[in-house]
């Protein structure tokens, strides 16, 4: 089955709560310049960036979406909310997109990575009665969405093998997501 991870994309009114979540505690942390949003969907959260006046890109591989262009510079502080968990069946495939973000840092840039957590995906699993399939669930059949939920030590083992840093922010799961700061290695 193929699944088809841009129909997960949420329309929203309002950015996202990882997003609001970056401006209210990470930004005066790590005063970035400049935000790029890896797999932004239809954009609300980039435009909120833009909002609250950071120079802001973002990419989606879903053409329908208008952001195809992935990032030609580097960026201060790159995002992933809520992409990690759609990406289907391989370990291997979300090492590839953290190494593939890393390339854009930064010496001193982070990515701030929120994905559904394995908990809360399990969870809702068995009260929805989801499908196993491959490292996850297929969430429905008719649409073709799949979630996988992220463990802090998987983070732990992809940042480790490519020689990055994660801090996993234990007290602020959003949702039912699990965030993490990531960061090259000195």
């Amino acid at each position: 089955m193929k699944t088809c991870p841009e129909k997960t994309a949420i329309g929203r009114k309002n950015p996202s709560a990882p997003a609001k979540y970056i401006i209210n505690n990470i930004i005066s942390k790590f005063n970035p310049k400049n935000i790029f949003d890896w797999g932004c969907g239809r954009g609300k959260d980039v435009s909120y960036y833009r909002e609250c006046g950071f120079e802001t890109k973002g990419y989606d591989a879903n053409p329908n979406f208008g952001f195809t262009e992935k990032p030609k510079e580097k960026y201060d502080l790159i995002t992933c909310i809520y992409v990690l968990n759609v990406v289907e069946g391989k370990l291997a495939e979300r090492a590839r997109l953290i190494k593939e973000m890393s390339t854009h840092l930064t010496d001193d840039g982070i990515i701030f990575i929120a994905a559904r957590s394995e908990d809360e995906i399990n969870k809702l699993a068995k009260q929805k009665g989801w499908t196993m399939y491959c490292d996850g669930f297929i969430t429905s059949k008719s649409r073709h969405t799949f979630q996988h939920g992220i463990s802090e030590s998987e983070l732990h083992g992809i940042c480790g093998a490519l020689e990055l840093e994660a801090e996993v922010l234990h007290k602020h799961k959003i949702y039912g997501a699990i965030c993490a700061i990531i960061k090259k290695t000195r």
